[in-house]
């Protein structure tokens, strides 16, 4: 049997992954399990890898990572594949595989191909509750949207929020999520540009304040401010187009999209222009100004205001 694991939510890879050794493991033991690297594989290493019994077990589970990115080794293994031992469980641990592929078509048709996207916002709300309730903590529906609003939708990074809030107190509030977690940098840039464009100039620049009193980089915080100006400009122009489409032709997160969405509304075209001219102009007093980086950015942030 033939598993292949793919897709960017590596936190539900993982899941997946230790539930399949966890059932290999109850019903033959830990003697039959391997994980190798695919990148170290040599094509003719696949035949004994993927042979049946050894002397240590009868059955075994081979775990391979990133097979795909040995080509050579890829090539083999499509060769190879009716002949693999029935005692053998074979998993490939991939991130993305491009479609277009023999490789994928191949695996696709011949073995059990399982594909973990990022989870939208209301899933990685139901999963914020479902895993608080798992490790024996309480939080109502309103404050795991605020979680995942202060964490985003990467079920690693909430996952490891998830444990720290519940490890801190069983029952998390709005509270405890501000005093524990911190806001992702581009979230922070996000209610920055929100801010701007929505006249409330004195809330944008104590964001600006706050970040240049963190010390944070006026560069990187430039580079996230150009990016999420960006991705305004491409939801801008797909405002007949669901967001889902314009996530995954532009390789965006969907929260990520649909956020970016209630800014976009209301903005004309020359305004939005505006705003890409501004920040863009903003990049070049960055590299070549001898002004202080923080004022030429506060600078960007009084000039693309509503």
């Amino acid at each position: 049997m033939i598993t292949v694991l793919s897709g960017s939510n590596t936190q539900a890879i993982r899941e997946k992954l230790a539930a399949i050794k966890e059932a290999f493991i109850k019903q033959h033991g830990s003697e039959g399990v391997e994980t190798v690297a695919g990148e170290q594989l040599q094509p003719e290493q696949l035949n004994s890898l993927l042979s049946g019994a050894t002397l240590f077990a009868l059955d075994r589970l081979v775990i391979v990572r990133g097979l795909s990115e040995n080509k050579l080794v890829a090539e083999q293994f499509l060769k190879v594949l009716d002949s693999i031992s029935d005692q053998t469980q074979v998993v490939l641990v991939e991130g993305g595989l491009d479609k277009r592929t023999v490789f994928y078509k191949t695996l696709k048709k011949q073995a059990e191909l399982l594909e973990f996207a990022e989870l939208d916002e209301v899933a990685a709300t139901n999963w914020v509750k479902e895993s608080v309730k798992k490790q024996g903590g309480e939080i109502d529906s309103g404050t795991a949207r605020l979680l995942v609003r202060y964490a985003g939708t990467d079920q690693s990074r909430l996952t490891n929020e998830v444990a720290k809030l519940v490890a801190y107190d069983s029952k998390i509030t709005p509270k405890t999520i501000e005093e524990l977690v911190e806001k992702r940098p581009e979230d922070t840039i996000f209610q920055l540009l929100e801010y701007a464009l929505s006249g409330k100039t004195n809330q944008a620049l104590s964001v600006l304040e706050g970040l240049e009193k963190a010390h944070e980089d006026p560069f990187q915080t430039a580079s996230m401010l150009i990016w999420q100006t960006n991705i305004l400009a491409i939801v801008h122009s797909g405002k007949e187009i669901p967001d889902s489409e314009i996530a995954k032709s532009a390789k965006l997160n969907p929260f990520v999209v649909k956020k970016t969405r209630s800014l976009a509304r209301g903005i004309t075209r020359p305004k939005l222009n505006s705003i890409l001219n501004r920040v863009a102009e903003c990049d070049v007093a960055l590299k070549s100004s001898s002004t202080e980086p923080w004022r030429i950015l506060e600078r960007t942030i009084l000039s693309i205001e509503f």
